[in-house]
């Protein structure tokens, strides 16, 4: 049993993901939404070891790029998008300096470059003072969870053949894992799984020289795939809704139990809820998972909860209602800060916050008008 955007009960799983992650067309790309892996049985998928360490030097985090990676952090130099364009400052929030008009989503910090998305189609990538700023890929449709690893982009792919798309043809044309190369070479499909219509906005995770992602074509199963395209895997039956894997655990929102907060053992073990809460956008940073909680109606709260499942905690009193496309709005983390957007009534106008990860010291950013 499923949930629809009014939040009830269906048998349709895709009306149940599309309320879960919908976004709009590619052609306008607010930031926010996702879909992500599904909650489980067990049918054994080690996390293996031993993977040379360019597989672990991910550009941003797992938890950020499922929401649609708005910042990102390396070293002591965040980078995110701030109200016309990309910036970088120190993590103390000092020393801001504007690197372009045009950065904003599946931002990533790696080496001494950057890596973003101008309009949710697109590739760039810079030095990281904003010079030699160059597109490296372009498709001609949306992409998601563009995740930097190594050498490689990994990326979900969608292609309406040059067609314009709408809701009604939106079935025809699915997501698919693709890699390319830093320097904008070498584009690979690595799976011919499905990995969900247009409105879907499928995420990946990377370990240990493994993909990770949710099989469309399969029921939203959780699979894997070496990143040279070889070794596919079936991980999981169930639903595991934006998992985030960290250290021995796949921490998710379990589809199969109305988005309650779940860790699982990557061997499937040890399959434990953590939180009662209907939760979207989960995103693990140190010891504690971050996530909104779903007050009913499109609206939402920021929380905080152990990765052991103990001192759950609201951050603040701020009602986060979704957009007019109905997603819920991104929390992205960088340091010590929680950063988040306040819809106006009619989801269009937005303010963007930042706050610190122990709940103090919210400060508004800026406004956004469309």
């Amino acid at each position: 049993m499923f949930y629809n955007r009014q939040g009830l009960k269906t048998d349709n799983v895709q009306a149940s993901c599309s309320n879960y992650c919908k976004k709009s067309n590619y052609i306008k790309i607010p930031a926010k939404a996702k879909t992500s892996l599904v909650a489980a049985l067990a049918i054994m998928c080690l996390v293996t070891g031993g993977a040379a360490s360019k597989y672990e030097a991910k550009g941003n985090t797992t938890g950020n790029i499922i929401n649609n990676g708005l910042l990102a952090q390396q070293g002591n130099w965040v980078y995110g998008y701030i109200e016309d364009g990309l910036y970088r400052w120190t993590s103390d929030g000092t020393n801001k300096t504007k690197l372009n008009s045009t950065g904003r989503y599946y931002i990533s910090a790696a080496n001494d470059w950057i890596y973003y998305s101008s309009d949710g189609t697109d590739i760039h990538k810079m030095k990281a003072d904003g010079t030699n700023d160059k597109e490296i890929y372009r498709n001609d449709g949306p992409i998601s969870g563009v995740t930097v690893s190594g050498d490689w982009i990994y990326f979900c792919r969608f292609s309406g053949n040059g067609q314009s798309l709408t809701a009604d043809d939106g079935e025809l044309f699915q997501f698919k894992l693709y890699k390319i190369k830093t320097d904008g070479s070498g584009l690979t499909k690595l799976s011919n799984d499905d990995l969900g219509p247009y409105y879907m906005y499928p995420c990946i995770d990377i370990e240990n020289g493994w993909i990770y992602y949710n099989n469309y074509s399969d029921e939203f199963k959780l699979y894997k795939i070496k990143t040279d395209g070889t070794g596919r895997v079936k991980c999981f039956e169930g639903m595991l809704f934006d998992f985030n894997i960290a250290g021995d655990y796949i921490y998710y929102a379990n589809g199969k139990d109305n988005n309650k907060l779940y860790r699982i053992k990557a061997d499937g073990t040890e399959n434990t809820k953590l939180s009662d809460d209907d939760s979207v956008f989960v995103n693990v940073s140190g010891d504690w998972i971050y996530y909104l909680k779903s007050l009913g109606d499109w609206d939402y709260n920021v929380y905080k909860i152990k990765t052991d499942g103990t001192g759950r905690i609201k951050l603040c009193d701020d009602i986060l209602s979704s957009d007019f496309d109905g997603r819920p709005p991104a929390i992205n983390i960088a340091g010590n800060y929680i950063y988040y957007q306040i819809f106006d009534t009619y989801g269009v106008d937005s303010q963007h916050y930042k706050i610190k990860t122990d709940g103090t010291a919210k400060e508004l950013l800026w406004k956004e008008t469309y």
